[in-house]
């Protein structure tokens, strides 16, 4: 089994948010559970930690190190461009058709995007926002 984790979540591991603290410890509950995310996650992360001030990028490239990375390859490409809805936008398309190649692999995406978080459940990926109060987040 395998955990994904989008952009708003790895976000929450670099910059003390509210939800930060239950993800790390409903991650630290699964300490044998790989985690992987897509090569996007590098250019978003670093983008997000450069805007803050720059100081929570080293923070950012440690964590990375820590993920296997799904490339931004033809058959996520390919994926991505029938996910459903086809309101869905590009970059959590994206996030969302890298899970669902983990097939029965994955055993959750975590997120905190609402959009993505009702997409991904709606084609049977399993959605985890520890400490959100969403109705998308559905604790495993």
């Amino acid at each position: 089994m395998v955990i994904y984790l989008d952009t708003s979540a790895l976000a929450k591991l670099v910059v003390e948010e509210a939800e930060s603290a239950d993800l790390a410890a409903w991650l630290d509950a699964r300490p044998d559970t790989p985690l992987v995310t897509s090569t996007l996650t590098q250019v978003e992360l670093l983008r997000a930690a450069r805007r803050r001030d720059g100081s929570t990028v080293p923070r950012a490239i440690a964590l990375l190190a820590e993920l296997a990375l799904i490339p931004l390859d033809d058959p996520v490409l390919d994926a991505a461009v029938l996910q459903d809805p086809a309101e869905l936008r590009t970059l959590d398309a994206l996030h969302t058709a890298s899970a669902a190649l983990l097939g029965a692999e994955l055993d959750a995406l975590v997120t905190y995007d609402e959009r993505m978080a009702v997409a991904a459940t709606a084609v049977g990926i399993p959605v985890v926002s520890p400490g959100s109060t969403s109705a998308a987040s559905t604790p495993r």
